[in-house]
């Protein structure tokens, strides 16, 4: 009977121990509500305002600047140089007069690895990028070089209107086996003030052939990608409140001046009350006989 009883104890411990406490509905985990949903669902309903909010920390959060310049800097730094094996002299020069000119960007802006900057850190804060193929026989005309250009385009370019749950997603079109066939691209940015005119914007479909796209896919399936720093986002949101509120005070607790008092004096009948509604550093203001002032004392908290 004992040992009966101890082999059920036994098992029981087994079945308690190998449980995942994370699953249990426990007061640890309640609250917690936790989506199960595909890899592009959820995305695709939230990708815009991610994305927003990401540029403008990326643009006016200095933390957030620094770390994608940091990023960019590992990732990319002056460039990842490319040495083809077994090419002759002749085709290596040839890639070097490519690459180390602004004319093989569409843009005519950056060189090959300045483009190579512009796409990673379009792709860390944007969460993708586009890099589209151009050829233009004038560049071989005139310069001799490659007639090829390359044209970055942030993800946006995507007709995201075109997307049918289908066979186009997130404006990527596939055929009936979920193969990946070209992208629908934009005439223009979405963004750019041009379209506040009431213009409607048109696409076109690109092969694939011409144009690529290129993020950090974290799940099978996955057709878009997510900024760098979505996890983030409101974390960084939070420390700017905090540190402007910061800076606030620290500018109030340096307004800090002094008043003198005529406690014998006698007051003008033309002047009444307090003479100033507002403080500056180092001000020393007179206050009418017989009025007293204390002063607000701010201490700042300490930043842990």
């Amino acid at each position: 009977m004992g040992k009966r009883r101890k082999g059920r104890d036994i098992e029981s411990a087994r079945r308690v121990l190998g449980e995942f406490e994370a699953a249990k509905e426990t007061r640890r985990t309640s609250g917690w509500w936790a989506s199960n949903s595909g890899p592009n669902s959820d995305l695709r309903q939230a990708w815009y305002w991610l994305v927003k909010r990401h540029q403008d920390l990326a643009d006016n959060d200095a933390y957030a600047s620094r770390a994608i310049g940091v990023i960019v800097n590992n990732w990319i730094g002056d460039g990842i140089m490319s040495t083809p094996q077994g090419a002759t002299r002749r085709y290596n020069l040839a890639w070097k007069r490519w690459a180390d000119t602004p004319e093989s960007d569409f843009y005519g802006i950056h060189d090959w690895y300045g483009n190579q900057a512009v796409g990673a850190r379009t792709t860390a804060v944007r969460g993708a990028v586009l890099v589209r193929k151009r050829v233009n026989p004038e560049l071989f005309e005139r310069y001799g070089i490659a007639p090829l250009q390359v044209q970055m385009l942030e993800p946006d370019w995507l007709d995201f209107n075109k997307d049918n749950g289908i066979d186009i997603l997130f404006g990527q079109q596939f055929d009936s086996a979920g193969r990946l066939q070209g992208y629908w691209i934009r005439d223009n940015h979405p963004g750019e003030s041009v379209l506040a005119t009431g213009i409607r914007a048109q696409s076109s479909f690109v092969p694939k052939a011409e144009i690529s796209l290129h993020f950090d896919s974290r799940r099978a399936g996955q057709r878009m990608g997510l900024p760098f720093g979505t996890a983030a986002i409101l974390t960084l949101r939070d420390m700017g409140d905090i540190r402007a509120a910061q800076q606030m005070k620290d500018k109030i607790a340096a307004c800090f001046f002094g008043v003198v008092t005529d406690m014998d004096g006698e007051q003008d009948p033309n002047k009444t009350g307090i003479e100033f509604d507002t403080i500056e550093p180092g001000a020393v203001e007179h206050l009418p006989p017989g009025r007293n002032f204390q002063a607000f004392v701010h201490r700042a908290p300490a930043i842990l």
